[in-house]
C-alpha cells in the first residue's frame, strides 16, 4: 500500500506584500497597483474611524502632513476629491508606509496596524460613508453625496 505524505499544515496567514521589511522604519511604496490611498486630515481621520466603529482596515498616520491615509481597492476613490476633503493617491502617486517594525512616537505610523490573515483594504463604501458624514457633522449641514 502507497505511503501518503503527512497533511501540511495549514498556511500561516501572511501580512501584504507591500509592506516595509520590519528593519526599515518606513518605505515610499507605489499606489496603484495593490490599493489606492485616501488621505484625509487628523481631525476628519479620527472622527471617521470611530464612525467605522472596528470595520476599517489599516490606516496610516503621518504627523508632520497631519493626516490620516486608508488603503482601498485600486480605483475604488476616484471622484471622492469632487464631494468629500480627501487626497486620493492612485497610479504615479506613492505613500510613505512604516513598517510593522516602526515603533509610537515617529512622525509616520500605523494608526490601525495590518494583522496577519486581514484583508487590508478598508470597504471603499463604508469609508465614503463615514468621511460624509464627519464632513457634514464638520461644516453643519449637509454635503453632495458622492456619487455611488
Amino acid at each position: 500500500m502507497p505511503e501518503h505524505p503527512a497533511s501540511a499544515a495549514p498556511a500561516a496567514p501572511s501580512l501584504p506584500v507591500w509592506l516595509p521589511p520590519v528593519d526599515v522604519p518606513a518605505r515610499r511604496v507605489a499606489a496603484g497597483r495593490w490599493w489606492d490611498a485616501v488621505r484625509v486630515a487628523e481631525a476628519v481621520g479620527a472622527a471617521a474611524l470611530e464612525a467605522l466603529a472596528g470595520r476599517s482596515g489599516p490606516v496610516v498616520g503621518d504627523r508632520r502632513d497631519g493626516v490620516y491615509a486608508w488603503f482601498v481597492r485600486p480605483g475604488a476613490a476616484d471622484g471622492w476629491r469632487e464631494c468629500l476633503p480627501v487626497e486620493v493617491y492612485g497610479v504615479a502617486c506613492r505613500l510613505l508606509v512604516p513598517s510593522l517594525g516602526a515603533g509610537h512616537g515617529r512622525w509616520v505610523e500605523w494608526v490601525v496596524r495590518p494583522e496577519p490573515g486581514w484583508d487590508a483594504l478598508t470597504d471603499a463604501r463604508e469609508l465614503r460613508d463615514a468621511l460624509t458624514a464627519t464632513a457634514r457633522q464638520a461644516v453643519g449641514g449637509p454635503r453632495p453625496e458622492p456619487g455611488r
